[in-house]
């Protein structure tokens, strides 16, 4: 649906079908790259927690 409204709404404008191929092109790059980005902080995150895990700090102390 979304994709029928762009191809009516970018034949209206004249542009060529490479040039239209093109911004998908770098559209779906760009959403990729977030994703990674979105996926690399997440995994930053999960590591900084298995390092300063506070429970098993709090552990450690009831221990000693």
């Amino acid at each position: 649906m979304v994709k029928m409204k762009f191809i009516t709404f970018f034949s209206n404008f004249k542009i060529l079908p490479r040039e239209f191929r093109k911004f998908f092109f770098v559209a779906k790059n760009h959403f990729r790259f977030l994703k990674l980005n979105l996926i690399i902080l997440l995994k930053l995150i999960v590591c900084y927690f298995d390092f300063f895990p506070t429970e098993k700090i709090k552990n450690v102390h009831s221990k000693y």
